[in-house]
Formats: C-alpha cells, sequence, structure tokens
C-alpha cells in the first residue's frame, strides 16, 4: 500500500498554461479541417469506377443467385403441375365414385318401377292373348260360315 501512496497522479497539480489550451484548440481545428477535407479527396471518377469494380465483382453472384433462382422456380412449377395433375385424378375418381354410388342407390327406386311396368305388361299380354283368342274363334266362325254358303 506504501508504494500507492508514493505513486504521482497522472493528472497535473496546478491548471496548465495558456499555450496549453491553444495547443489544443489547434488541434480541434486540424482535426475539423481534415474531417471536411477528407470529403474532397475522392475524385467522382475514383467513385464511380470503384462502383464499377463493385458491380464487376457482384455480377457474377448476383447471375449464380438469379439461375438458382430460376431453377428453384421450374423446379416448383413442375411440382405444382404434378400436384394438380393428381387433384384432377381424384376429383375424377371421386365423382365418378359418388356417380357409381347415386346409380347403386338409385336401382331399387328404379327397378321397383320396372317391377310395376313388367306388371303392367303381362296383364296387357294376358288380355291381348284373351282378344286375339278371341278374334281367332271368330275368324274361324267367318271362315266356316263363308265356307258353307
Amino acid at each position: 500500500m506504501a508504494s500507492l501512496r508514493s505513486r504521482q497522479s497522472i493528472f497535473p497539480q496546478a491548471l496548465p498554461a495558456e499555450s496549453y489550451f491553444d495547443t489544443l484548440d489547434n488541434c480541434s481545428q486540424a482535426l475539423h479541417k481534415t474531417s471536411t477535407h477528407c470529403f474532397d479527396v475522392v475524385t467522382e471518377t475514383e467513385v464511380s469506377r470503384a462502383q464499377r469494380d463493385l458491380a464487376s465483382e457482384i455480377e457474377p453472384q448476383i447471375k449464380e443467385l438469379i439461375e438458382l433462382a430460376e431453377t428453384g422456380l421450374e423446379e416448383l412449377k413442375g411440382k405444382e403441375k404434378h400436384l394438380r395433375a393428381r387433384l384432377e385424378k381424384r376429383t375424377a375418381l371421386s365423382t365418378a365414385s359418388r356417380q357409381a354410388t347415386a346409380a347403386a342407390a338409385a336401382p331399387p327406386v328404379d327397378l321397383k318401377e320396372k317391377e310395376k311396368q313388367l306388371a303392367a305388361l303381362r296383364r296387357q299380354k294376358m288380355e291381348l292373348s284373351r282378344v286375339g283368342s278371341r278374334l281367332d274363334t271368330e275368324i274361324g266362325r267367318l271362315k266356316r260360315t263363308v265356307g258353307a254358303k
């Protein structure tokens, strides 16, 4: 601890001389002038050359990224086309199965109607066969009558 007390302070004990403050002012003015002149040092041709150099450096990378994006886009379009085709197939199958289900459910109603029609046709057939046999007997009778005269 004694060694710490014997150590001298880095800060001056008395106020600095007037010349010290003048020197600080001169330094700050010099820094200010340098920082404002820093922008005047670069010419327009140097700026445009730097822009062209940067563009030529970045151009191949940008082209490569564009190609990758286009390739990815084409792959996505192919996947979309494939998925749309699968969706259309499933839609067609589901529509066909719905129609088949509807057709399978409809015949009992149609079958009953057809059975009624069949029974009506059988009755009509029986009636026509009775009428036909009556006509046959009448034709036979007429032939006998005409043949007897």
